[in-house]
Parts: C-alpha cells; sequence; structure tokens
C-alpha cells in the first residue's frame, strides 16, 4: 500500500477568488481606519486644532526691523537702515484740483504744500 504524501503547500493554496477577497479585506480595512481616523479628528479634536491654527496663523510682524549701520575701519558710519516710503497717485483717478489734493497730502507727508505742488507733476481731469 502507498502511503499518501503531505505536502504543506497544499494545504495553503489558494483560488483567485479567495486571493482577490483577501485583497479586497486589506484595503477595505485601509479605508475604514482612514476614514474612523478622519471622523476622530473632524469631531473630536476638530475645536482644539481649529483653536490651535488660528494661534499659528496669527502672529503679528514687526513692521520694521533696523539693522546694523556699516562702518568702515575708522568708524566712520557709512550706511545705516531707516524706514523710506515712496508716495504714488494714479492720476487719472484724481478729480480734485492740484491745489487741493497738496493741501490734503502735506500733513500726511509732512511737507508744505506750496513744496509738493513744485515737485510733483500731477495733471488731473480740472487742470
Amino acid at each position: 500500500m502507498a502511503k499518501a504524501v503531505f505536502r504543506p503547500t497544499e494545504l495553503l493554496r489558494l483560488t483567485r477568488a479567495d486571493r482577490l477577497m483577501g485583497v479586497w479585506l486589506i484595503l477595505m480595512m485601509g479605508i475604514c481606519g482612514l476614514f474612523s481616523r478622519l471622523v476622530y479628528l473632524q469631531v473630536y479634536q476638530g475645536a482644539m486644532l481649529r483653536d490651535r491654527v488660528k494661534e499659528q496663523q496669527a502672529h503679528q510682524l514687526q513692521p520694521f526691523v533696523p539693522r546694523r549701520t556699516i562702518i568702515d575701519r575708522n568708524q566712520q558710519v557709512l550706511a545705516l537702515d531707516r524706514p523710506a516710503y515712496l508716495l504714488y497717485v494714479h492720476p487719472s483717478l484724481l478729480k480734485r484740483p492740484k491745489a487741493e489734493i497738496a493741501q490734503t497730502l502735506a500733513p500726511l507727508i509732512n511737507q508744505k504744500a506750496e513744496e509738493i505742488t513744485k515737485k510733483s507733476p500731477i495733471k488731473t481731469a480740472l487742470n
């Protein structure tokens, strides 16, 4: 009598449908895990995370951070850092006379209205 030989590979032989079902189950478990994590973050930790985002996005910047002055070997100042501003006005947007505009701008830029009218090539619709 011939004895039946047991082969371990025969025990683990899976059909194509079994392999497909296994891959599908693994993918569905991953999707369920991701979905449950999303629900946890949105529902249970949503308020705390929203507060953290507001704190991170609403920080104040210093408008002017001065740099050090540049000096030569004789300790003479060659360059220093100070704020400088440029004022630009588009002439087609101005509907008032040039003198009235200069009078309005004078206190803002610490200059006399006469100096502004001499320096500026403002041409308005009324001039």
